[in-house]
C-alpha cells in the first residue's frame, strides 16, 4: 500500500499540511456487497490512512444511499464547496468507484477540479496518489469505464428485478399509496393504516355527495389534516397543503380496490434520475394484492362522475375557443 512506500513517506514529511476530505459513499445496491462496502468500513480503512500518516482530518464526507452515477449528491457537493473555499486540500477515497461510477464525470474531476484547486486525490485499494507518478493514474480511466460498466449492469439486474416483482404484485416504491403504510412483514407489501384509510373513504363519499375537488381540498386544510407527503415524511418537497390535483389523484387510484398498477414512469437510463412517463400500453396491473379500502361500485361510480365532468370541461373549452374565433373574424372583417 501506499502508506508503506518511502517516496509516500518523504512526500508526507516534507509537504505543506494538509486538510483531509475522507469521503465515503454507499448506494443502494452496494447494500448487496455486505459490510465490505459498509460506510462503517470505508471510515475506518480511512482514519487508518490518514493515521499511518499524520494527516489532519479537515472533515468525513457521507453520502449513504446515492448512486455513483452521478455527482449530485448532498456531501459530495458540500465537499466540492470546501474545495473551492479553499478548506481542503487532500481527498482521500477507499477506492475509486466510492468517488464516483460514471467515467465521464470521473475524468471531469480528477483530470481538472482536483488539478484546479490543487487537491491532492488517494484513493488507498487502486494504490493511487495523484502526487506519486507511480504508473497507476496511467491505469485509472480503464479502471473508471469498469466501474461505469459495473454500474450499468446493475442497474440491469435491478430494473429486471423490479419488473418480476410488479407482475408478482409485489410493490417497488418506498412510498405507499395514502391510506396505507408499508407491512412489517415485507417491504414490498402494505397493509391499511387504519385512520388514513377512513379519510380515503371520507373522499369517495364527499365527491360522490357532490362535493366539488377545490371544496374538498378546503375542507381538509381546515380541518389541518396532514397530506400525504406530510405523513410519509420523504421528498426534497413536502406539500403542506391539500390540493384539488393530489384529491383526484387519490380518487383515480386502482390501488384502493386492490389493484397495484407499476411502471407508470421510467428512467431514461442508469445514469439519469429523470423519469418519463411510460405508454399506458406498458403499464403492469395486478390484481388482489392486498386489503381493499374502496368496494368496486362506488370507485367506478367515482370515475364515471370524473370522466363526465372531465368531457363536459373540454366541451365548454372548445365552445370558449369557438366564440372567441367567431368574434375575431367579425372585427377583423369590420
Amino acid at each position: 500500500m501506499l502508506t508503506n512506500g518511502k517516496e509516500e513517506n518523504l512526500l508526507v514529511s516534507n509537504q505543506e499540511k494538509y486538510n483531509c476530505a475522507l469521503y465515503c459513499r454507499l448506494s443502494k445496491d452496494d447494500d448487496l456487497q455486505g459490510e465490505n462496502n459498509s460506510i462503517t468500513n470505508q471510515k475506518e480503512i480511512l482514519k487508518q490512512y490518514t493515521k499511518e500518516n499524520n494527516l489532519n482530518i479537515f472533515d468525513i464526507y457521507i453520502d449513504d444511499g446515492y448512486s455513483g452515477t452521478n455527482f449530485e449528491r448532498p456531501d459530495f457537493k458540500r465537499m466540492i464547496q470546501d474545495i473551492k473555499d479553499k478548506k481542503i486540500n487532500m481527498v482521500i477515497v477507499k477506492d475509486s468507484s466510492r468517488l464516483g461510477r460514471d467515467y465521464i464525470g470521473f475524468g471531469e474531476y480528477v483530470e481538472k477540479i482536483f488539478p484546479e484547486n490543487q487537491v491532492r486525490l488517494v484513493s488507498i485499494l487502486d494504490n493511487y496518489d495523484s502526487a506519486i507518478d507511480n504508473g497507476v493514474a496511467d491505469t485509472l480511466p480503464f479502471r473508471a469505464v469498469i466501474n461505469d460498466l459495473y454500474a450499468k449492469d446493475i442497474s440491469k439486474k435491478v430494473k429486471a428485478s423490479k419488473h418480476k416483482n410488479a407482475i408478482n404484485g409485489l410493490f417497488n416504491g418506498n412510498r405507499p399509496p395514502y391510506g396505507y403504510k408499508i407491512s412489517p412483514d415485507n417491504r414490498h407489501k402494505f397493509v391499511i393504516d387504519e385512520q388514513n384509510a377512513k379519510n380515503v373513504v371520507r373522499l369517495f363519499d364527499l365527491y360522490l355527495e357532490g362535493t366539488s375537488l377545490n371544496q374538498i381540498a378546503y375542507t381538509l386544510n381546515d380541518e389541518h389534516i396532514p397530506t400525504p407527503s406530510q405523513i410519509s415524511g420523504t421528498g426534497r418537497n413536502v406539500c403542506t397543503i391539500w390540493k384539488p390535483s393530489s384529491i383526484k389523484h387519490i380518487l383515480r387510484n386502482e390501488v384502493y380496490i386492490r389493484n397495484m398498477v407499476q411502471e407508470k414512469c421510467k428512467r431514461i437510463n442508469y445514469k439519469l434520475n429523470k423519469r418519463i412517463k411510460n405508454d399506458k400500453s406498458k403499464w403492469i396491473r395486478a390484481e388482489n394484492t392486498h386489503e381493499l379500502i374502496i368496494d368496486k361500485e362506488k370507485f367506478y361510480a367515482v370515475q364515471d362522475i370524473l370522466e363526465v365532468k372531465s368531457e363536459t370541461r373540454v366541451k365548454s373549452r372548445n365552445l370558449l375557443l369557438k366564440g372567441l374565433v367567431e368574434r375575431t373574424r367579425k372585427i377583423t372583417r369590420n
